[in-house]
């Protein structure tokens, strides 16, 4: 068994409180001390203030010429603080110049007993109870061994300097050599033959060695194949050895290519957004600013007339055609003003809401109440641009077809959960003439896009509806933008 193992084993131990170990000097002073079951030692100065070695100052000292062990009986401690009496054994090292001192719980009165009768069973109890320990370690490292071998990670150990000191089984596999070849090779130099700046980032001097690191980085196979690993590292220290980093990686190729798949699809969403808000500025435009002009056009041909036959009316009719060049520019205006694409990030949801609602009470006579919360008046971003283009497109709708009084939108923060996130919940209310949902076509222009826009958010989108009821519209979209104070 290597030093390292060895002292991974008596560190398991110490922590079950299965034995407890220190040192003292040849001068009789405590140097070290570990685990609860040596608190009856001072953690420093001369160990004979204790009470269990009160008094045998010669006995001890004499040690060192005998090289004998010392067996003291089965005490009670209150220092120790456990139900069972304790036993401790006193060697002395010559080769270190230093007495090793074990205390172990005694649960056994009669095995104390015969300790006592003399030297030789003391010497052969402190020899068991180590090759107990040796077993005890023998197996800890047996099942790490065997759950680290049947791993589907990687799994590989490594120096301070990020040489191989352990592979298992599926990295040694993956890089068609077996543990010889990889030992005391550089870890980045295997995986990649190039400086990873994830394995880099372990050896700054400034990074405290506890703290854990992980990143991705690709891989290459002994086929020659290019994968990609999310490494977890951990750094291990050690009890008189040095100590190890453990990384454990883990193969997300298939997830990386998920997230390609996902951030083309979202890409693809949204280039078909741009094109259908395209296509409603062009309704827009044909519904306003073309018929404004048709109308125009119609009065002009009847005031060319009206110039021989009647021109005592011209001037009336004039006056209709400039109020309709009028009526066509304002419209031009507002359709334009509506291409901005940064329109919510400039003035924010609550002022982008707030002109919307101004300017379609001033069209249409609608009494259009606003409420915007606080927190969601500041908010931007393309969740908030979402927000103002549907509310934009009920309000268009409320005005052409509800046949309408009264129009409310209301807008508010709802807190999330430890599992998700926070959302702006919106919810669009009229007292129109409403219609029955099971009649409206599945592929009404204004209803996909407002569901289409809402899901690409991540959102949820409800409307409900009766004939003579008016309409209700909810939506619910996560917050992807910090509310500016």
């Amino acid at each position: 068994m290597s030093e390292a193992t060895t002292a991974l084993a008596i560190d398991s131990l110490l922590r079950e409180d299965l034995i407890g170990l220190a040192t003292l000097s040849a001068d009789l002073d405590v140097v070290s001390r570990r685990g609860r079951l040596s608190a009856w030692l001072p953690l420093s100065g001369p160990c004979l203030q204790s009470m269990p070695l009160f008094g045998l100052k010669d006995e001890l000292l004499d040690m060192q010429r005998t090289g004998s062990i010392l067996s003291l009986p089965t005490l009670h401690l209150d220092e120790v603080s456990t139900e069972n009496p304790v036993a401790i054994s006193i060697l002395w090292d010559a080769n270190a110049s230093a007495y090793s001192v074990l205390t172990f719980p005694d649960r056994g009165a009669g095995q104390i007993e015969q300790l006592l009768e003399g030297e030789r069973r003391s010497k052969q109890v402190a020899e068991e109870q180590m090759a107990a320990e040796r077993q005890a370690a023998r197996r800890g490292e047996a099942r790490y061994r065997d759950i680290v071998e049947t791993s589907t990670d990687f799994v590989v150990r490594l120096d301070d300097t990020l040489a191989v000191t352990f592979a298992n089984q599926r990295l040694r596999e993956f890089l068609g050599r077996d543990e010889g070849a990889l030992l005391g090779q550089s870890i980045d130099h295997l995986l990649g033959g190039a400086q990873e700046q994830g394995w880099l980032r372990l050896l700054e001097a400034e990074r405290p060695r506890d703290e854990a690191v992980s990143f991705e980085a690709e891989a290459h196979s002994s086929a020659a194949a290019s994968v990609w690993i999310w490494w977890s590292v951990n750094w291990l220290p050690g009890e008189g050895a040095p100590g190890e980093f453990q990384a454990i990686g883990r193969d997300v190729t298939l997830l990386r290519q998920l997230r390609a798949h996902v951030q083309k699809a979202h890409e693809e969403a949204r280039s078909v957004a741009i094109v259908r808000e395209r296509l409603r500025i062009a309704r827009d435009l044909h519904d306003t600013l073309v018929q404004s002009m048709v109308t125009v056009l119609a009065q002009l041909r009847l005031a060319r007339r009206l110039v021989t036959s009647r021109p005592d009316d011209l001037p009336e009719e004039l006056a209709t055609a400039e109020a309709g060049v009028e009526k066509g520019l304002n419209e031009a205006r507002n359709a334009l003003t509506q291409v901005r694409l940064q329109l919510v990030d400039e003035e924010r949801l609550g002022g982008a809401l707030q002109r919307l609602s101004e300017r379609v009470a001033r069209r249409s006579g609608l009494d259009f109440a606003l409420a915007v919360d606080p927190d969601c008046a500041h908010l931007a971003g393309p969740s908030a641009e979402a927000i103002f283009r549907i509310a934009e497109e009920a309000a268009r709708n409320v005005e052409i077809h509800a046949c309408a009084r009264n129009l409310r939108i209301a807008v508010r923060r709802e807190n999330g959960g430890v599992e998700t996130a926070e959302r702006i919940h919106v919810e669009i209310v009229d007292d129109g003439i409403g219609f029955d949902p099971a009649l409206v076509p599945t592929r009404h222009f204004g209803i996909i896009g407002m569901k289409e826009q809402v899901a690409l958010r991540g959102g949820e989108f409800d409307i409900w509806s009766k004939p003579g009821q008016g309409v209700r519209l909810t939506l619910s979209i996560p917050v992807d933008s910090k509310v500016e104070r």
